[in-house]
């Protein structure tokens, strides 16, 4: 299901609500302050996932949800004669991401895309590893989009996402 709508997950609160269109699915003015807000924000938490997947020089990597750019910025950087993509389903994030990682974007070794997780732009067994950090609780429909996500990558090889709760402890429905 594409969801190019402003749709959010079901249960949010108040607060919730009001952030979203901020840091969930940045939009508008607000939308790139918070995407200036989160760029160089969590770093750490990037390169611990990126150290995790274990991503070889050579990988084709997939990031769902990329904000704005880092974990492309730090695994292009480690996969330096693969190739990164991502996927991000709000534009000024998808520009601000084009913005940071332009010479890699370039050079070809760095492609970034506008669409929704559930709905990935590439064909089966595209990709060595692929991950998400903090954006699958805001996919309107998180078990369609790892579904996708597997189906991109080859057999065997590795998903990793790391989900932040900011805002509540409430689970959402994944």
């Amino acid at each position: 299901m594409t969801n190019d709508s402003n749709t959010k997950p079901d249960g949010m609160t108040r607060l919730e609500s009001i952030l979203y269109p901020i840091f969930g699915r940045p939009t508008g003015l607000l939308g790139r302050l918070g995407g200036r807000m989160m760029a160089g924000g969590k770093t750490d938490t990037i390169e611990r996932v990126v150290e995790l997947l274990s991503i070889r020089p050579t990988d084709h990597v997939l990031e769902v949800g990329f904000g704005p750019g880092d974990g492309i910025q730090i695994a292009s950087t480690v996969a330096s004669e693969g190739f990164v993509a991502g996927v991000d389903y709000s534009r000024p994030m998808v520009e601000m991401a084009h913005d940071r990682n332009a010479a890699a974007i370039e050079t070809g070794s760095v492609e970034l895309q506008y669409g929704a997780a559930a709905d990935l732009p590439y064909g089966d067994d595209r990709f060595d590893r692929a991950f998400s950090i903090n954006s699958m609780q805001l996919w309107p429909d998180a078990c369609a989009g790892l579904e996708e996500m597997r189906r991109v990558l080859k057999p065997g090889e590795q998903l990793r996402s790391r989900l932040l709760r900011m805002l509540t402890n409430r689970v959402t429905n994944w």
